[in-house]
């Protein structure tokens, strides 16, 4: 297994690919990861999709939500 960046040492944005899977991990709906970062479903909707590149911020949140093992009520 391949080390965890930090959000300073990325190289590469998220890709939709990658939202997807953290979308699954962390078991959110597009609503709920809409209520999160306070976008509309249908913007994550288009992140999903590529229809539209993920802010790196979005990414930092998801990042934030996942290791301390938060729920979206409980982080946002």
């Amino acid at each position: 297994m391949k080390p965890r960046l930090n959000a300073r040492e990325r190289i590469t944005k998220m890709d939709a690919t990658e939202f997807r899977k953290r979308q699954r991990r962390l078991g959110w709906t597009n609503k709920k990861i809409a209520d999160f970062v306070r976008k509309s479903e249908q913007t994550v909707s288009n992140w999903r999709n590529e229809r539209q590149s993920i802010p790196d911020h979005v990414e930092v949140l998801l990042d934030l939500a996942e290791t301390t093992g938060r729920d979206a009520q409980s982080v946002g």
